[in-house]
């Protein structure tokens, strides 16, 4: 009830802070946020070094996102940055900021989205953190076509073991971030870039393994 009544009244800021009169909300400056080498005391990657072509804001909002999450998460988007991109980034894969082109659909800032081009089909791999900037992401693949609908081709989540449909890499839910190691963060990078080849042959022509779980599958 109390909220209510001082927005009913419109209350001004400066009537509940009138030591802070001079600056409104609009005009207050936000705190600085730290730099992934305050964080981590090494730097990491320049997204603009390891994905060439990327629209500036993109990098700029992913620096700041995972900042926020403190040096766990910055450390494990540095190891996933370094270890398993370049993996696709060299079979032909670029970075983007819009999915599939679209204009109206912008990639996350907590998300690292590859695309490539091939065969009249549209091929991509989707890195995403938690939404909850705890140091663990999820990794999805894709085909679907290039034009038209966009039809389906096929689509795998990359997961732990059979039997799993969702999987998140990295620190689980019960663990605060600031007891996750560095080493597991470089463990758990490793072993996602180890089955990267299968993706790729998966894309190719639907071969799957245990370590990845079929979403969706056309007829073409």
């Amino acid at each position: 009830m109390a909220a209510r009544t001082l927005v009913g009244a419109k209350c001004r800021e400066s009537d509940l802070f009138p030591a802070r009169r001079r600056l409104s909300l609009h005009t207050r400056r936000r705190p600085r946020l730290r730099s992934e080498e305050d964080l981590t005391g090494a730097s990491c990657v320049s997204p603009d070094e390891a994905f060439p072509g990327m629209a500036k804001d993109l990098a700029a909002r992913s620096r700041k996102w995972a900042a926020l999450g403190g040096p766990s998460l910055t450390y494990l988007v540095e190891q996933v940055t370094g270890e398993i991109v370049p993996f696709f980034l060299a079979n032909g894969f670029r970075r983007v900021s819009r999915y599939m082109d679209d204009p109206g659909d912008a990639i996350s800032a907590r998300q690292i989205r590859l695309e490539r081009r091939r065969d009249g089909k549209i091929e991509g791999v989707s890195i995403t953190f938690d939404k909850y900037h705890r140091p663990a992401f999820q990794i999805q693949v894709e085909r679907r076509v290039a034009t038209g609908t966009q039809d389906w081709v096929r689509a795998a989540n990359v997961v732990k073991r059979p039997g799993q449909y969702l999987c998140f890499w990295g620190a689980p839910w019960w663990l605060p971030a600031r007891l996750w190691p560095r080493a597991a963060s470089r463990h758990v990078a490793a072993r996602v870039r180890v089955l990267s080849p299968a993706t790729l042959a998966f894309l190719d022509d639907g071969r799957a393994n245990r370590h990845l779980r079929s979403t969706a599958a056309g007829t073409l």
